[in-house]
This record gives C-alpha cells, structure tokens and sequence, in this order.
C-alpha cells in the first residue's frame, strides 16, 4: 500500500511533464515509467490511453522497428488482454514476433513467445499450439541466461506439466523458477512461484508443505507492499 501512496504521489508530480519532452527516446522511456505507475494505481484506463496517445505520434510501420516503441506495442496487447477478445490479439502478437529481431532485440522476442505461449497461448485454448511457443521461450531464456523471463516460462510451462499427471516434472519446474528468480529482479515472482508450489502440494495432498510455501508468499507479498 506504500508503494500505491508514493506512486499516486510522483504521477501527480510528472504527469505534466510528459509532452515537454521533446526526444523521443527520452519521451518513451518516460511514457513507460507513467504506464507501470498508473498500474500499480489500479488506473487501467489511463494507462491504456496513455499508450494509446504515445503510439499514435508515430507511423503504423514505426512501431515495429523502435527498441522502445516494440515493449510498449507488447504492454498494450498484454494490457488488452484483460478486456479485448483473444482472437483480436493474438494476430497482432503474431505480427510483432515476425517483425521482431531475435539478436538486435532478444529481450523483446522473449517477451513474445512467452506471451504467445502463456497467457495469450492458454487464453486462446490451442493448448498444443501454447505449449511449442512456450519451449521456444524456454530455449531462447537459457540460451541467453535471461534470469528475469526464465522463470516466468518454467512457471507457466508448470501448468502444461501438471494438466499432463506429471507432478514431480511440474515441481522440479517451479522449484528451477524459484531459485532463478531469487537473482535480481523478480520478487514478484517468487511470489507467484511459491502460491503456485502451495497449489501443487496441496493437489499432491501434502498440506503441511503446501501451508509453509502460501506462508512464504503471504510473507513476502506483505514485506514488498503488493497490493492484493
């Protein structure tokens, strides 16, 4: 709740100063730090808008080819995911993985394959389909040592583990996720590893192991001042 009270703070004291910038680059990076504050404020509908606007000042064929504007392309569709039909965007994910350079923006072409492999990948019910893009995430985060979406991956990829009977695969999984996660960023995370880790021990009926893991992401959701 912390976080929400300073954050309700800066936006009123930055907010004004976006259209005075006159780089773009500068501009973009500025429009993202606005977009995770509004977030995090719970304002959904100001931060779409607010990517709205910054995607409009360039050309359609412009918003590929940014290493900045690519990530917020991204962050809309994932932001629209919660209130626009998945069969409206998941072509649009598509496009963006067929635009993207896998070595000039590797971090932006993972980003895409784990959102065409998870959330978008299971929203859309080709579970198949999901699970291909999904190891190519995973391949691409090893292969680059990428720490921060690796265990996003291994976290979702849990869930095609267990929907499968594969318990044991599933945990080793998360408990992978949970130790890649304990570097740099990432708290968030951990947290949704251990509720995930409580879940499955408690379908594995191992109560005692499924409390002490909810334990610690109660714990440490409260010492991060995580809304909900």
């Amino acid at each position: 709740m912390k976080l929400q009270g300073a954050s309700g703070l800066a936006l009123e004291l930055i907010s004004p100063q976006l259209d005075g910038i006159s780089d773009p680059n500068a501009r973009l990076k500025f429009a993202s730090i606005l977009f995770d504050m509004m977030h995090i404020r719970g304002r959904y509908a100001d931060a779409a808008e607010l990517i709205r606007q910054e995607l409009a000042l360039y050309p359609p064929n412009a918003e590929v080819h940014s290493p900045l504007l690519l990530p917020l392309k991204i962050r809309f569709i994932h932001h629209q995911m919660f209130y626009r039909p998945v069969t409206e965007l998941w072509p649009q994910m598509v496009d963006l993985l067929t635009c993207c350079d896998r070595t000039q923006d590797p971090e932006s072409y993972g980003e895409i394959l784990f959102m065409l492999g998870g959330s978008l990948g299971t929203l859309r019910g080709n579970y198949e389909e999901a699970r291909q893009f999904l190891l190519r995430a995973i391949r691409h985060a090893r292969q680059r040592r990428d720490r921060y979406i690796l265990p996003r991956c291994l976290r979702k990829y849990r869930d095609f583990l267990r929907n499968r009977g594969h318990l044991h695969l599933a945990r080793d999984a998360l408990l992978e996720a949970l130790r890649l996660s304990g570097h740099g960023r990432g708290t968030r995370q951990r947290i949704y590893i251990l509720g995930c880790l409580g879940d499955l021990e408690r379908q594995k009926q191992n109560y005692g192991a499924a409390s002490e893991h909810l334990e610690r992401a109660v714990e440490l959701a409260r010492a991060t001042f995580i809304p909900g």
